[in-house]
């Protein structure tokens, strides 16, 4: 082989090597969280393409075992600074409900962290400071059997553990 075939090929290679490095950066990081019965997945996807989980604003899917889209909830925000990222994320036992909590990605509000979760039942997201009418802090969240979830609440200084069933019942009988 002549140096200049030989040149080409090694020209050919890197372009081959860099487009395939470009679309493996791309790709969106995701972390999934399988139900306990198996029947759903969860993915928490970090929109900021290229970051870790934990420090980027993130999208919330809910998909069946077969790949349909149930529900879905997108946290980022047009420059990144005011979103927010899914900082713990967690099924019920009892497979009703998934549970996740937010962290603002620009900082504001750090004492805030909102907790939404993913209700089977009504195949919707609901927010818990909604539901609960009080905002949620301290970042943590309690998952016990069969669907009970315990938060801090800051305006009334308290944790308090409720049943999602009964909040995901409520929050659709306001919602008609």
């Amino acid at each position: 082989m002549n140096s200049h075939a030989a040149l080409l090929i090694a020209a050919f290679a890197g372009v081959l090597v860099a487009s395939a490095s470009s679309r493996q950066q791309s790709e969106p990081v995701k972390k999934q969280y399988e139900s306990p019965d198996k029947a759903l997945i969860a993915s928490v996807v970090a929109t900021n393409s290229g970051t870790a989980i934990a420090s980027s604003e993130s999208r919330i899917e809910v998909h069946s075992s077969t790949g349909e889209l149930l529900a879905q909830e997108d946290f980022t925000s047009q420059d990144g600074e005011h979103g927010y990222a899914v900082i713990k994320a967690e099924w019920t036992p009892d497979s009703q409900f998934f549970v996740f909590n937010l962290e603002s990605s620009g900082g504001h509000s750090p004492w805030h962290t909102p907790a939404k979760f993913y209700s089977r039942k009504q195949q919707r997201i609901i927010g818990l400071d909604d539901a609960l009418h009080d905002s949620l802090t301290g970042g943590e969240f309690l998952i016990s059997a069969p669907d009970k979830v315990t938060v801090r609440l800051w305006f009334k200084k308290k944790k308090v553990t409720v049943s999602l069933s009964e909040l995901a019942e409520a929050a659709t009988t306001r919602g008609r």
